[in-house]
């Protein structure tokens, strides 16, 4: 006869990813409660976090997003305002001062950060010399009179 996990069933329903519920299954109950305790509010949404392969969980609160990682055990990082913070510790412990305490307490800034693969930094055209306005201003007259 199989085995009757409440918090593991409850979880399985609410994850926004199909792929998410097979982490799920390997959680113990005791994880499962806990982490139900945090998501399963009203002023909550949930998101598949598509930007890692395979799918974490982004959790969309009041301040910002706290995105855990694809075993739904750690806290990855934390978006305020479109800023990336790290956690002070990983572990699920640190959800319950991100939901229920101050925030800022639990976040500090992130250490390192990804390179743009390569591709460096997009470089405006622009001169050395500034030119005057008059001089494009007069430009600017002679094209539309050539126009003309």
């Amino acid at each position: 006869m199989a085995k009757k996990r409440p918090y593991v069933s409850k979880l399985k329903m609410i994850l926004p990813e199909r792929s998410m519920t097979d982490w799920a299954d390997q959680m113990t109950e005791f994880e499962a409660e806990e982490l139900l305790s945090y998501i399963n509010r009203p002023n909550l949404s949930l998101y598949p976090d598509r930007t890692t392969v395979p799918y974490g969980l982004n959790v969309s609160t009041e301040f910002g997003s706290i995105h855990l990682d694809h075993t739904l055990k750690r806290v990855d990082k934390v978006y305020v305002g479109g800023v990336a913070f790290e956690p002070v510790s990983n572990d699920m412990e640190v959800m319950n001062t991100l939901l229920d305490g101050n925030p800022a307490d639990a976040l500090q800034p992130r250490t390192a950060v990804r390179s743009r693969s390569g591709r460096g930094r997009r470089v405006r055209n622009y001169r050395e010399n500034e030119v005057p306005f008059e001089d494009v201003a007069t430009r600017a007259r002679e094209d539309l009179e050539r126009r003309d």
